[in-house]
């Protein structure tokens, strides 16, 4: 992504993003896009550096039997 330049659909989701949710499912139920186009461009925002993701622990995951989710800072 060239810095400087974003797209309608980054910006919803940065802007999404600092208002607080930061799970990728939230972003594609607030802002109704569809999962193919927040994941591959919450990638690209990680990459450009703005943002950064986090994984929670296993033992997180497990205690509420379901698999482990990335949160985006």
């Amino acid at each position: 992504m060239a810095k400087g330049f974003l797209t309608f659909a980054t910006a919803t989701i940065l802007n999404t993003v600092s208002n607080g949710y930061s799970y990728g499912f939230d972003i594609v139920d607030i802002t109704g896009m569809p999962s193919g186009t927040v994941y591959p461009a919450l990638r690209r925002l990680e990459d450009a550096g703005y943002l950064a993701s986090k994984w929670e622990t296993e033992r997180a995951a497990h205690a509420q039997n379901r698999p482990r989710k990335s949160t985006s800072d």
